[in-house]
Formats: C-alpha cells, structure tokens, sequence
C-alpha cells in the first residue's frame, strides 16, 4: 500500500524541463535566501559529505551544463549507524516517524555532499 501511495505521489509532481529550471547568474544574485544561512537559522548541523560505500560516484557533473547528478545516498546518522528496516510498525518495522527521520538524515547527506562538491550551496 505505502510503495503505490508514494509512486501515486510522485506522479503527482510537476515536470520541470531543462529550459524552465536554469536561472542565469543575474537571478542567483538577486535572491533574498541564502541557502547556508537559512540552514544555520534553523539550527541544522549538516554532517559530514558521506563517502561512497561501494565503487561508484555520488556526484556526476553534467560538461557544459548547470547539472549536477546525485546518487547512492543513504539514510547515515552522524554517529555513522545506518538505519535500516521498513515501514511497517505492526510488524515490527520503522514508525513512519522513524521514517520520516530516516528521509532527513538522507536529505542532510545529500546535502552535505553538495556543499562538499559545489563549496557553496547557492551556486
């Protein structure tokens, strides 16, 4: 049931195309967020940009484009456990908050790992 929510959900999202997401440099300079100070406002720590566990990239640089590709992030506390299991709190699974903290620590990898690639997150 979980699995065909989130798939309906995400069909749901709006498709971007290349053409209507790249901002000119004039537009990143006007903008009234930062990224890294909104961060510390909220008191995240980010951890450290995580390592690839196996022989792969996690980062891949588009030539010529304003792309950047992220894969093979996991869900690593900063103390280096990696949470694992499955929603299903009647069987003995994560709670769906247990969840919901796994998606952040994830979320806070990735970007932690653009931050390491990119040296500033507003670029």
């Amino acid at each position: 049931q979980y699995s065909a929510d989130m798939n309906a959900m995400i069909r749901q999202l709006p498709r971007l195309s290349a053409a209507s997401t790249k901002l000119s440099r004039c537009a990143f300079a006007s903008r009234s967020v930062h990224i890294e100070k909104k961060i510390e406002e909220l008191g995240i720590e980010l951890p450290a940009a995580p390592a690839p566990k196996a022989n792969y990239n996690i980062t891949c640089r588009v030539p010529d484009e304003n792309t950047l590709y992220v894969s093979g992030h996991l869900p690593i506390t900063a103390d280096g456990t990696l949470i694992t299991g499955a929603l299903n709190p009647e069987g003995g699974g994560l709670t769906v908050e247990e969840g919901y903290e796994a998606a952040r620590h994830c979320g806070l990898n990735i970007i932690a790992t653009l931050k390491n690639h990119l040296g500033d997150l507003d670029k």
